[in-house]
């Protein structure tokens, strides 16, 4: 269902922040896989807002945005 696929893509996303954010913290990072996984997340965050309506893409980016400090 709907539901269970934005579901499926919050957990996505909240995973690829978490591999960004090691990634970048390691001594001698791989610029080519951050930036992989840096465009990845934003193919995320845009199938997101795809379930937003349209009237408020605001409030999408700021759900998208705190769903972070509650993982």
């Amino acid at each position: 269902t709907m539901q269970k696929r934005f579901i499926s893509l919050l957990l996505k996303l909240s995973s690829m922040q978490a591999a960004i954010r090691e990634e970048s913290t390691r001594p001698l990072p791989d610029w080519t896989r951050l930036f992989r996984l840096k465009r990845l997340r934003l193919k995320i965050k845009d199938h997101i807002l795809s379930f937003m309506p349209r009237r408020q893409p605001q409030l999408a980016y700021a759900t998208v945005r705190n769903r972070r400090r509650f993982s």
